[in-house]
């Protein structure tokens, strides 16, 4: 357990309200938010007659899953309430922190969640300070690819003027290696919701009718005579509020159960999932990196002069060499140059392990074409490819669907989630440089790490 935040956050001895970006104003909202009884929350979103009951459900196995396929090091909680979402992963194996600007809540989960101190804890902190209260606790220096979650729309009952700052805070204590997702409730269910669940729970949001004066149906927007407020969010207006604050992100089909890779919203019976990466860190290579390959103008360049399958420089000087290649255009000269370089790798690993078939990672796999032309070869036994290109690796996935042996993980190669000895050979082509000065030692003892040789 870590020590008390006592003595480094102001919220844990004050009776706490929520500041706007000068620190100076206290909104009624947010503290009816700080005082909230539990039973009352606790009731009213997790009996299986809620109409949020089944979004607890789905958002407890989204996080189960990302944990399964990332090395993420911790799950945090921003806005644990009563912990019915951080208390109920203790399936994924990793230490879990819950904060909330609640002390009651705070309270009342470490009572409930008491028999299991050694993997659990939780604390009242303010979002607002999120990351100074991370590296006062000293998990900057303890966890290096945190999972951040913030579920169940409460970002919208913030004020309205400090959620860009929440969001900022989280992606800077996920960093490089982690990854932040908040869930809202899904605007096209808001008369669902007023009717099932604001209706239902006066005593939680405070009494209303349904005139214009508490219920703005095309905003989607309510106000209860208790200054409760909150907004319902469409996919396409999550994705408006990211792109205004110069995050990029993609809308992907409705329904899906599959969680992208990629900066994403999905809407999802009803929830819409945000999922963001991590901020890097100032001059960070592999941070730069990663945003350059992720940017839709890389992506249309990429997928323009390579192609989607690979984007190697390639063997020109072989095809120079070929006479019958002489008049192509140079889009084909590119792509058949490709294939020569993959064509020679694959030659140099058949000449040391002749026919027997390989557990392989490769190590910045793109748009994972070499590991599918590996596979089609016979090579391959089972393949995970790993790249810290959220749209690359989705775009691998669906390239590879048919391919069952082969696996993508949006991972830094110097930190896998890949089994110690649990790959036979270790590939990287022209991904190595990307990690930066000073790194490439980092990537040597991954691969060591994993191989099995």
């Amino acid at each position: 357990m870590a020590p008390n935040t006592s003595a480094s956050l102001p919220a844990e001895n004050v009776n706490p309200k929520a500041l706007d970006h000068q620190g100076s104003m206290e909104h009624d909202e947010t503290q009816l938010w700080a005082e909230l009884s539990v039973d009352s929350w606790k009731n009213s979103v997790m009996s299986k007659e809620s109409v949020f009951y089944d979004l607890y459900i789905d958002t407890r196995r989204r996080l189960f899953e990302a944990c399964q396929k990332h090395s993420y090091d911790v799950v945090v909680e921003v806005g644990c309430g009563t912990g019915e979402v951080i208390g109920h992963l203790e399936g994924t194996g990793k230490p879990r922190i819950g904060v909330d600007i609640n002390p009651d809540f705070v309270t009342h989960c470490r009572e409930a969640y008491k028999s299991d101190t050694e993997h659990i804890e939780f604390h009242v902190a303010d979002a607002m300070k999120l990351d100074e209260w991370w590296v006062s606790m000293g998990y900057d220096k303890k966890y290096k690819a945190p999972l951040l979650v913030c579920p169940n729309n409460t970002i919208m009952i913030m004020p309205e003027e400090i959620r860009d700052t929440v969001i900022d805070k989280m992606r800077v204590v996920a960093g490089l290696e982690g990854r932040i997702v908040v869930t809202f409730w899904n605007g096209r269910m808001f008369a669902h919701g007023v009717l099932g669940y604001y209706k239902k729970n006066s005593d939680l949001c405070g009494e209303f009718d349904l005139s214009k004066d508490h219920v703005d149906w095309e905003s989607r927007k309510i106000e209860t005579l208790s200054s409760y407020k909150s907004q319902w969010h469409t996919a396409e207006e999550v994705a408006r509020w990211m792109s205004s604050v110069l995050i990029p992100v993609t809308i992907v089909e409705p329904e899906l159960k599959e969680t992208h890779e990629a900066d994403h919203v999905a809407e999802y019976g009803m929830g819409v999932y945000l999922w963001l990466k991590g901020i890097s860190p100032e001059n960070s290579s592999s941070g730069s990196a990663r945003d350059y390959y992720d940017s839709k103008d890389s992506q249309t360049f990429y997928r323009t002069v390579w192609g989607e399958n690979n984007t190697h420089v390639g063997r020109h000087d072989l095809v120079e060499q070929d006479p019958e290649l002489s008049e192509a255009d140079l889009l084909t000269k590119i792509r058949k140059a490709q294939e020569l370089q993959e064509d020679c790798l694959i030659n140099t690993i058949k000449g040391h392990y002749g026919d027997t078939k390989v557990r392989c990672l490769d190590m910045g796999c793109g748009f994972g074409g070499l590991l599918r032309n590996m596979h089609e070869a016979n090579m391959i036994w089972t393949a995970v490819g790993v790249d810290i290109s959220g749209e690359m690796i989705d775009a691998a996935a669906r390239l590879s669907k048919d391919m069952d042996a082969l696996t993508f993980y949006r991972e830094s190669y110097m930190n896998t989630s890949v089994p110690d000895e649990a790959i036979d050979l270790c590939i990287s082509m022209e991904a190595f440089l990307h990690v930066g000065p000073g790194n490439h030692e980092a990537v040597l003892r991954e691969a060591w790490r994993m191989d099995s040789i």
